[in-house]
């Protein structure tokens, strides 16, 4: 018997649509996924984001406007901790490693919550940004 190799999130969706925000106006939503392995060793979440930026113009809101927090079932390290928030990293930063036991898990489930908090000196108009969500085998 041959048993394969499973290593896969599965999100929810793949998109957030925060639609139409006023400045000054906060709003969190939480995209939801799952961790699925069976490799028996240890594994991260990582996350990163390109700025926010303004479709037409370039202008980029501040990082302090886009945060996250991330919370689930497993018995990890979460970062940041809590109900807390904190900026989206740019670059790739784990925001979940697998705790003891973890090295097999099916379905694990996660809720990665964003929040924007509109400046209100933000310039009309469509911003955007891309967001990864990636796992990691543990180094």
């Amino acid at each position: 018997v041959s048993v394969p190799e499973v290593f896969q999130m599965n999100p929810a969706v793949t998109s957030l649509d925060f639609e139409s925000m006023a400045p000054g106006a906060v709003v969190f939503k939480t995209l939801g996924f799952t961790v699925t392995s069976n490799k028996g060793t240890g594994w991260s979440v990582m996350l990163s984001a390109s700025p926010m930026t303004r479709t037409v113009g370039g202008e980029t809101l501040p990082a302090s406007s886009f945060r996250y927090n991330i919370s689930g079932g497993g018995n990890g390290v979460y970062t940041p901790s809590g109900a807390a928030l904190a900026n989206v990293p740019t670059s790739p930063a784990v925001i979940y490693a697998s705790g003891s036991g973890e090295g097999a898990v099916a379905g694990l489930a996660f809720g990665l919550g964003v929040q924007i908090d509109m400046p209100n000196t933000a310039l009309a108009g469509s911003y955007s940004t891309t967001v990864n969500l990636n796992l990691v085998d543990s180094i």
